[in-house]
């Protein structure tokens, strides 16, 4: 279980870029006073027991609410989808493993007094023209680009779930020959993410989070993946926001 000190220096033991996030999102001391109003519950469950995942929703947290304490607790939730997911299937596991934590959390705490923070990365075809709009279609496309992405999906208490996906901006382009190894892998795309066999032919040192290296030469500095999750947990929380 993470605790999180509400009266931290949010730029002490966090590792994803505060100022980056702050600055890129717009998060000030008004939204920081609507988001207090949403009266997030002490516990928060993360629907994966992933350290990546839980340490970056502790993190984000101390961003959006400094003054508040809360606990950070990990569960092991199925997500129901392939290793690698694409498209909406990848919104299906957000979801998915949103039900199953609740499920599982709920049945040992009786009422429902935590929220619940799912996060789930895939592979989205890349969008052609000058639509913004995200392709969901979840069959391989041989001839595509494919693009990383995050999805939140996110329950408090009194409110709506909201889903969250990265936007073109914060899409991380994964290389069609790692996709299509894994593809062609033994379990295909069920048992194989792209992430393993870029780590498997040596383009990355970390299949987990091979963010930071695919992005070295992006325009405003490298995205680790816990600042890729970080951005999409922080717009779904602030979306909530907005339905007050």
């Amino acid at each position: 279980m993470e605790m999180v000190g509400g009266t931290e220096d949010p730029k002490i033991s966090t590792n994803i870029d505060v100022q980056r996030l702050k600055t890129d999102l717009g998060i000030n001391p008004e939204i920081i006073k609507q988001i207090a109003a949403l009266d997030i519950p002490e516990t928060v469950v993360v629907s994966s027991a992933s350290p990546i995942k839980v340490n970056t929703v502790r993190d984000t947290l101390k961003v959006l609410c400094p003054d508040r304490h809360f606990e950070v607790e990990g569960v092991k939730a199925p997500s129901g989808v392939d290793e690698q997911p694409l498209g909406q299937t990848t919104i299906r596991g957000a979801l998915n493993r949103l039900e199953n934590a609740t499920r599982s959390r709920g049945t040992n705490a009786g009422a429902e007094d935590f929220a619940v923070i799912s996060i789930e990365n895939g592979l989205f075809r890349e969008s052609h023209g000058y639509s913004q709009d995200v392709d969901l279609h979840e069959e391989i496309d041989p001839r595509a680009e494919y693009d990383d992405r995050a999805v939140a999906a996110i329950k408090i208490p009194g409110h709506k779930v909201v889903t969250q996906i990265s936007p073109t901006s914060e899409a991380v382009r994964f290389p069609k020959s790692a996709i299509m190894a894994a593809v062609h892998a033994k379990g295909g795309l069920a048992e194989n993410s792209a992430g393993s066999k870029l780590k498997e032919v040596g383009a990355v040192a970390d299949n987990q989070n091979p963010h930071s290296e695919l992005t070295r030469n992006r325009p405003g500095g490298p995205l680790p993946r816990e600042d890729q999750m970080a951005r999409v947990i922080a717009r779904g929380i602030m979306q909530l926001t907005k339905f007050k």
